[in-house]
Formats: structure tokens, sequence, C-alpha cells
């Protein structure tokens, strides 16, 4: 196993890392795109849809204004892109130790954090919402093939 990672405390084996890396960081990608593609409809001023994606897909320097979209949103920065990373990384190692508890308290921390702008902007929290789902299923789908750890989760080698 030369490229693998032990997890003592938690009792959990990632192999191969680089792997494992790289496909939680493609995975984040593909779901920075799907929340661009959400945000496309929100849009109020006349750019095309193509540029509203695009503009949503960078981030940043796009000199959006308040009144661009029906909510204050401004650029982000890829602040999400990476907070999801982390989780993607995250989230299988917790599920492969049985420790679900955790990413319930994290979800919890994330939610409360915004809730008194979600009260105005039901567009955001359904976007919120699809995004944590898609990172924790797709976690489950990172979690299979290259994380091992209790017996939540069998060996890939394993017979079946």
């Amino acid at each position: 196993m030369r490229n693998a990672l032990t997890i003592d405390l938690l009792g959990v084996l990632i192999d191969p890392l680089s792997y494992y890396v790289l496909f939680a960081g493609v995975l984040s990608l593909a779901v920075r795109v799907v929340m661009a593609l959400l945000k496309v409809p929100e849009r109020k001023s006349g750019k095309t849809r193509f540029v509203s994606f695009i503009d949503n897909l960078k981030g940043f320097g796009s000199n959006r204004q308040i009144d661009d979209y029906l909510y204050e949103e401004l650029d982000d920065y890829w602040y999400p892109f990476h907070l999801g990373f982390i989780e993607f990384l995250s989230y299988p190692v917790l599920m492969a130790a049985d420790l679900w508890s955790f990413i319930a308290a994290w979800l919890a921390f994330k939610t409360v954090g915004q809730w008194e702008h979600w009260k105005k902007s039901r567009h955001m929290f359904n976007r919120f919402l699809i995004g944590n789902a898609l990172v924790i299923i797709l976690s489950l789908l990172i979690m299979v093939g290259f994380v091992q750890g209790s017996g939540y989760v069998p060996s890939v080698t394993d017979a079946r």
C-alpha cells in the first residue's frame, strides 16, 4: 500500500489517496457547475443565460450589482467550491467510521448561519439543499471505491 493513508483515530483506510483527492476535486467542480446552472433562472438583468452561467461559474469579476439577481448574491470567490472540496474529503471518512452525527452537526451549523437570509430567499435555500444533497450522495459514491473502514463499507476487493 504505497499510496494509502491510514487514519488510526477513526480506523479508516483510503487507498489510493491521490485518486481520492483528485476525484474529490472533480466532484467539487461538477457540483459547482450544477449550482451555477441552478442560479441562472434567478437573473433579472438582460444578460443571456450563457453569460449569466459563466458569471456564476467564475464566481468573481462579473461586476454584478445587487439588483442583477432576485436576491443579494454577489461574488463568492469560489469559497463554496473549497468548502465542498473539504466536505468531499471528510464526509466519506466520517461515513466509513460511522460518525454520521458529525455530518449532521456540520449541516445544522451551516443552516443556522444563513437562516435569516433564507427567509427572504427561498431560491437560495433550495440551492443550498440541493448542493448538500449532491455532496452527501456523491460522497457515498466516493466511499465505495476508495474508503474502507468499519463494517459499514465492504472492501472493494472482497467477494460479493
